[in-house]
This record gives C-alpha cells, structure tokens and sequence, in this order.
C-alpha cells in the first residue's frame, strides 16, 4: 500500500455515513515556541509559530461496535538566525487514520503513532517516535501501517503491526527502512503480581548496518527483540532490553547491539510532593549477542515539583559516562483550561546528537501554548 492508497481506504471507510449516529470533533493546538542559544561560541535564535488542527468523525455502529476518522495537519513557520537569517514554512499531514474499535480489540489503519514501554527519559524501546521529555507539547511524527490491538479479560493484550512507505528515520534509527518494504512486528503484555510484563519483536529491511551505517555489500534483514516490565513496590521499578540483530552476520564485528534501560520512581513527601525518576541506559556493540564489547552508559535524573494548582517546576540531569558530557534542564510550567505557559533554562552538549533531547548548547526556550 502507498500512502495515496492509504488515503483513498481511509476516505472509502467513511463514505455515505453521514446520519444522527455520526458524532464529530473539531479541535486544534496553536503553539509558538522562541529558542536562543549559544552554541559554539555563537547565539543563535529561533521563532517558530505552529498550528495543529484535528478533526474526528466517530460512529457507533451498535453496543459493541465504533468506527472513527482522524485526520491533523502540523503547519508553522519558522525564523532562524543560524547559520543565516532563513524564513520557511511548511504544511504536511501529522495524523490520518481509520480506527474500528470493539469491547475487546482495535484496528487502526494509516498515519499513526504507535510507542510502548514504560522507561521515561532514556527509553530503549523508542521504536517508532520522537517523543522528548523536555518537548512540553509531546509532539513526534508518526508511521504508516496498520495496527491491531486485542484485550483479554484478565488486562493481557497483544499487538502486531505492518509498516510501509516510511522513508523518514524513526525512533533512534540511523539508517532508513529500505523502500518499498513492509516492517512487521508484534507484542505480548501480561499482567505479573503488581506489574506488567512485555516481550515485542519487529523486523525491517536496510541497505546498511543500522548502528554504524556501514556497507557489507548486500541487503540485511534487522531483526529486533525486546523485553520490559513495570511493577509498583515502595516504589515503582522498571526494566527495557533490546537486543537488536543487523543481519550482517560474520561480515560485520558490530552485527549485535545491546540496549538496557533500568529505572525507578518515588513521591517523597516534601510538601506537595516531590516525584523522583532516576534512569540508567547500557548501549553496547558486539559480534555476538551474548558479548557486550563496546559500551556507552548514560544516566538521568528528574525531579517534579507542584508549586500550587497551576504551577510546576521540573529539574532534568543527564550525563554520558563515556563522553563526560552533562545536559541540565530548569523548567517552569503554569497550566490553565487551555493556555500553558513554558520557560526551560538549559546547559548542553554544543552538538544536539550526543545528548538525546535535541538542544544544542546554553539557552532559554519560551513556549505559548493554547489549545481548543
């Protein structure tokens, strides 16, 4: 399926429904965000202003049954100082789906994000999104593909999912899906004692090893397998393992990539309650996947406070062990019914890919959000 079909399924899941029973939804997120910086040595400025209008068709087909369309547009402009003064603008397609839904299962068809796994900061299952803890709008791009989900009486589910027409990269991915490929995957969560359990595979086809983005002269079949788990003790706790196969074989002594993410979480009670989450993340790179040759740790840290009904404050502290580089965000939050005001002071790596959270070196960033 290409995206035009894509579309054309969408609009044909919809055609003719209009009567009493079609219940519709029009909303929208209008944004502007201001962005200075020095980095390398030079200030650098950003003004951007963005619009996200969403619009949903819902309709009940009987008790048991409900299909829906959703369709956002992510359209904004841009000023930016650096390393010219540029001006652009653009307006592409955020979210397009058709989602048909029963007590126990969904199906959803088209543009849609699809992330899983309970990590917060440095999360090794970041398949499929972009999703940033210091982005306050939580906006990620999202995949072509069809997914279903089914729900069993006792909360286990299972997911699968076929991906296509892709081209862009997703999640940490270095190297783009080959084109005109499909992607498939699927996943189990289980309920266990006070948690949840949840193993997942996907697999792709690239041109490349998609760690290095080095050639082995053919095409290579990626195959991922994770496993992760929740549980609220004391205090919460949580585990994500990926253990990604290149399909390089032999060919390669960087075939086999290893990604640990452990974490916990704690309320103290500090006035109005002072949320803790502490993560650790292992990268590791080997020719085997029992081996961890080469490996990179990186730490976070993040504390939320509510100041009051409206107010919150939030620290967030990263640090790469292997590059002995810290990243350091301040940030003030005030939330009304349907204004957010956001400031974040940050320190950071003057190269935005070595701290995972997309800022480059030493700046405010100022974010006006309203949403109808």
């Amino acid at each position: 399926m290409s995206k035009s079909l894509f579309t054309a399924l969408l609009i044909i899941s919809f055609n003719g429904i209009a009567d009493e029973s079609v219940i519709t939804d029009v909303k929208g997120q209008l944004s502007s965000n201001y962005l200075t910086a020095n980095s390398s040595k030079e200030w650098q400025h950003q003004a951007l202003l963005r619009y996200i209008p969403d619009f949903t068709i819902e309709k009940t087909l009987s008790n048991d049954y409900l299909l829906d369309f959703n369709v956002s547009v992510n359209t904004f402009a841009n000023y930016q100082s650096d390393p010219d003064s540029d001006f652009s603008s653009n307006l592409s397609l955020y979210r397009i789906n058709s989602q048909f839904k029963t007590s126990q299962s969904d199906i959803r068809l088209g543009l849609q994000k699809i992330n899983f796994g309970p990590a917060l900061l440095l999360r090794s299952l970041r398949w499929f999104d972009q999703l940033n803890p210091t982005d306050p709008l939580q906006l990620t791009d999202g995949v072509y593909g069809i997914r279903y989900r089914y729900f069993f009486l006792n909360n286990a589910n299972i997911w699968s999912w076929v991906l296509y027409g892709n081209k862009d990269l997703k999640g940490y991915e270095r190297v783009a899906s080959k084109e005109n490929t499909p992607e498939l995957g699927a996943r189990l969560q289980y309920p266990l004692e006070s948690g949840e359990l949840g193993i997942a595979f996907h697999s792709r086809q690239v041109e490349n090893l998609g760690f290095s983005n080095e050639s082995v002269g053919k095409d290579l079949l990626e195959k991922r397998f994770a496993m992760d788990g929740r549980w609220d003790l004391e205090l919460g706790i949580w585990f994500e393992y990926v253990l990604i196969d290149q399909g390089a074989g032999s060919k390669s002594d960087t075939n086999w990539v290893n990604r640990l993410t452990t974490g916990a979480d704690y309320t103290f009670a500090i006035g109005n309650g002072l949320h803790i989450v502490a993560e650790h993340l292992i990268n590791a790179i080997s020719d085997t996947a029992i081996t961890w040759d080469q490996k990179f740790h990186t730490s976070a840290l993040q504390l939320s406070y509510p100041i009051g009904l409206l107010d919150a404050v939030s620290l967030i502290q990263m640090y790469s062990w292997t590059q002995e580089q810290s990243f350091h965000s301040l940030r003030w939050t005030r939330t009304y019914d349907n204004w957010m005001l956001s400031l974040n002071a940050f320190i950071s790596p003057d190269q935005p890919g070595n701290n995972m959270l997309g800022l480059s070196g030493n700046g405010i960033q100022a974010t006006v959000v309203f949403n109808h």
